[in-house]
């Protein structure tokens, strides 16, 4: 009996809360998720009985356009621009996972300008922008709907692309001096994300580079004493008695000679691998650090 009491008394709580929220006009919903369009996509996928693994998929997906939501409502004021894009992100999960029904639904979404095909440059990554156009001119979605579900699809993907960037912008691994003095030179020039983005992708690769010559730079001075301890080899060879000396001499001989020219041979490789590299490190240091010091200058002079 009190477990029934406690059960009805906390509907009646739920309830409560559900009217209040009503009331003062708030988007939360009380139940798996605080936004009431993605709580009611939430309750609709399992109504259609998915199987496990997409729930949980989705769920996952869900989650993440519901911290876009929170996280855009907390800024403050909301332009029309991000709600249409939330509202984009949303109908793309929807209809990836066949929760639309092959048509918009209301998930309490604005659809009357949520598919603006006229925009030339829709997303913010050019190459999604040419692939765009390559589909709009192609002739193979005469379908509207077809080609709603495409630029969902595509939205979707260049939000997840500006999640990465943010990422890896976030992320600082560097362990080479030379790439953290550059990285901390670009955090402090007036960059975008997207050139900060790209500044970072250059930074990893020169601390790959860099990294790889110091390996060889090692290797190289291994391979140094080697050719010293042959070369003293090879200068203790009596040559002066070589035509007169046994078969056994003359076979040594030959071994030592060969062991030299194969560890010259490798030293010399060695050498100019090294010297590549260092020639690598060296131009593009030079060329990151030429780019960054002009926004810095220019940041100078606007303070």
């Amino acid at each position: 009996m009190r477990a029934r009491d406690a059960e009805a008394m906390r509907f009646v709580a739920m309830a409560l809360v559900m009217v209040a929220c009503a009331s003062c006009g708030a988007d939360v919903s009380p139940g798996e998720f605080r936004v009431a369009k993605i709580e009611q996509a939430w309750n609709k996928a399992q109504r259609i009985q998915l199987s496990a693994v997409q729930l949980s998929d989705l769920h996952g997906e869900l989650r993440l356009l519901e911290r876009q939501e929170l996280s855009v409502k907390r800024d403050g004021h909301v332009e029309e621009q991000q709600r249409e894009q939330l509202n984009r992100n949303l109908l793309a999960v929807l209809a990836r996972y066949g929760l639309d029904g092959g048509k918009k639904e209301n998930f309490g979404l604005n659809s009357n300008r949520l598919m603006e095909f006229g925009d030339s440059k829709p997303f913010r990554d050019p190459k999604l922008n040419k692939m765009w156009e390559k589909a709009r001119g192609s002739g193979r979605f005469e379908n509207a709907g077809d080609l709603e579900r495409l630029e969902r699809d595509f939205h979707l993907h260049d939000e997840r692309i500006q999640e990465y960037e943010a990422m890896v912008i976030q992320s600082t691994e560097f362990t080479e001096p030379v790439a953290m003095e550059l990285w901390e030179m670009a955090q402090q020039a007036n960059l975008s994300e997207k050139e900060l983005h790209d500044v970072k992708e250059e930074l990893l690769t020169l601390e790959r580079i860099s990294e790889k010559h110091s390996h060889f730079r090692e290797q190289l001075q291994v391979s140094h004493e080697k050719l010293q301890h042959a070369k003293a080899t090879y200068d203790d060879v009596p040559f002066g008695k070589t035509a007169q000396d046994s078969k056994r001499e003359n076979v040594k001989l030959s071994h030592d000679v060969d062991r030299l020219g194969e560890t010259q041979r490798r030293h010399n490789e060695l050498t100019d691998k090294t010297r590549s590299l260092a020639y690598k490190v060296k131009k593009l240091h030079q060329d990151i650090s030429t780019r960054l010091s002009r926004p810095l200058y220019r940041q100078h002079n606007e303070l």
